[in-house]
């Protein structure tokens, strides 16, 4: 929790020096000691750039640093809830097995590039009613929502191809 904290103040605290109008406010706002001192430790690099390299430079490191960071506030957003990052893939594949009872099919998917090499895997299905139209050997597209360690969902699975 205490990164979370931390990732926080940094981000404001980039928020705030990409924002300074001119080189003494922004000055002024690095100078500033932050809380945690993980994240004073932080700005000590832009700290550190703007000694050797000036002011111009720092300015830059810190418009670099907050693009990086705002790219990943989605994740931390949610971390910081507890609420598990979705990401969803269009994936293919052949069914071998279905458990309409527990809402679940087993599926031999395509290789994910980047993300799954082709193996046999067991898929929670969102809407139950489609199940009934799947069958072992048929061959499926779908969109799969995972977070890569617990959640693996099946969005609005299509049969493809029959045996």
């Amino acid at each position: 929790m205490v990164i979370l904290v931390a990732r926080s103040v940094i981000v404001g605290a980039l928020q705030r020096l990409d924002k300074a109008n001119d080189d003494r406010s922004f000055l002024q706002t690095l100078a500033r000691k932050l809380e945690p001192e993980e994240a004073d430790g932080f700005l000590e690099g832009v700290r550190s750039a703007q000694k050797n390299s000036g002011t111009g430079a720092a300015r830059r490191l810190v418009h670099t640093e907050l693009a990086n960071a705002e790219k990943h506030l989605p994740v931390m957003r949610s971390a910081a809830l507890g609420k598990p990052v979705l990401k969803r893939y269009e994936m293919s594949g052949l069914v071998t097995a279905v458990k309409a009872e527990s809402k679940k099919i087993s599926v031999y998917n395509e290789d994910i590039p980047g993300f799954l090499k082709p193996r046999d895997m067991e898929y929670e299905v969102r809407v139950q009613t489609t199940l009934s139209n799947i069958k072992v050997g048929d061959t499926i597209h779908a969109t799969l929502l995972s977070d890569n360690e617990e959640i693996w969902v099946l969005e609005d699975p299509v049969v493809t191809g029959h045996p």
